[in-house]
């Protein structure tokens, strides 16, 4: 999926992207519905596939497997702790046990093949939940020092081994920080200041690169290894 893929197609400006092996499912949109379409990239078509139960935009869409997503929270006339999953081959939706706290916009990841975290959202500043994904029961608290670094909304987290995750946090400026699962610490790096309109929604990560996208044509790339950030415009690669 490229880049253009990801933010216009039908020009919908779509908030949530699942993308599993060489498709991707675009899910609800900033309107909040509850439609979902496969995007076949061999032939830029959306496939109509079966609803969500909640309409919502402000959500996340997490890739649990090759055949299953999740969705995360969201947003319809107020904040969501809906969540639901997708199974790609039956093209059917089921019920989540829903969050703790209400999230619009938060952060999520799934961690050692079981754990699926939801972090951040608008109201939730600088709280953590978990749901172990093959009991799927109850969400819970995760637990952790946080001194320095703050998220709320515009959070993008990704894992970079069995037991972190990187957590991406931007408003007035980039926060860069790690969860370890083992000692439930975040440890921040050194932030970058980003302009008001750069916002990420998705972070692929290339060995040891974090592709940083904004909505201002710029990408940023974090090298993992040493903390430093390198500015690019995709804008004259993908126009």
């Amino acid at each position: 999926m490229c880049i253009r893929d990801r933010y216009d197609i039908k020009q919908r400006k779509l908030k949530s992207i699942a993308s599993v092996k060489e498709y991707s499912f675009p899910v609800g949109e900033p309107r909040g519905t509850n439609e979902v379409s496969e995007f076949i990239p061999s032939n830029g078509t959306l496939v109509p596939k079966n609803c969500m139960k909640y309409s919502k935009c402000l959500h996340r869409a997490q890739k649990i497997n090759d055949k299953v997503f999740a969705t995360i929270g969201g947003y319809h006339n107020d904040h969501l702790a809906y969540c639901e999953e997708y199974s790609i081959e039956n093209d059917a939706w089921k019920t989540l046990p829903e969050l703790i706290r209400k999230r619009a916009s938060p952060g999520s990841v799934f961690l050692s093949n079981r754990f699926l975290y939801a972090i951040g959202g608008y109201e939730c500043k600088n709280t953590i939940e978990m749901l172990d994904f093959n009991e799927k029961k109850l969400w819970s608290d995760v637990d952790f020092r946080n001194n320095r670094m703050s998220f709320e909304t515009s959070v993008v987290a990704m894992p970079i081994s069995d037991s972190e995750i990187l957590i991406l946090s931007a408003n007035e400026k980039m926060q860069v920080g790690l969860l370890n699962n083992n000692f439930r610490a975040i440890i921040e790096w050194p932030s970058l200041k980003l302009k008001d309109s750069y916002k990420h929604n998705q972070v692929p990560i290339i060995g040891k690169d974090a592709y940083i996208f904004g909505f201002n044509g710029h990408m940023h790339i974090l090298n993992m290894d040493t903390k430093q950030f390198e500015e690019l415009n995709y804008n004259s690669i993908y126009s």
